[in-house]
């Protein structure tokens, strides 16, 4: 309800200049209630119920190492310390690096996601370069063409990949 308040405010003051008293006087009560913290027993089974396994590993990196949505989405290879069993963040709120500690089975699962990600773009590649054979009177159908072939190929590959 407070956004609706805001933009209403915002709409009536700056965009279209108004006079308006009831608009001084609203004002909406501040909640003080607490978030909804979920039991560790519901959070495993919230990422067991995801379906693909690069949400499983997203999720699964949230919870288990303290990261938000960004932190996981830039995360490379190059972060594990598998040695020391740390993640290194590098692109945090506030351009910051840190370091988390990274279990044993969170390791495990982006080796794997890493693993089948690599191959998925190493068939793409490898398809896509065998279609550059094509022999066309367009550049125009060319592109028609390999646009279709490497949507057609993805989803082969990832349907397959569903199944391994």
């Amino acid at each position: 309800m407070r956004p609706i308040v805001g933009a209403l405010k915002f709409f009536f003051r700056v965009t279209v200049p108004r006079p308006w008293s009831t608009l001084q006087a609203l004002r909406l009560p501040k909640s003080n209630t607490l978030p909804h913290v979920l039991l560790p027993e519901r959070c495993w089974e919230l990422i067991a119920a995801t379906q693909t396994l690069h949400l499983q590993v997203v999720f699964r990196a949230m919870y288990t190492c303290g990261l938000r949505g960004v932190d996981v989405r830039h995360l490379r290879p190059q972060d594990v310390d598998a040695d020391r069993m740390m993640l290194r963040i590098c692109t945090t709120k506030g351009n910051f690096q840190r370091e988390v500690p990274l279990p044993q089975m969170t390791l495990q699962r982006l080796r794997a996601y890493w693993r089948t990600r690599d191959q998925v773009v190493q068939n793409m590649r490898l398809k896509i370069a065998s279609l550059a054979r094509f022999e066309t009177k367009s550049i125009w159908e060319v592109k028609v063409a390999l646009v279709t072939r490497c949507f057609y190929l993805l989803v082969v590959t990832y349907s397959q990949l569903a199944f391994i």
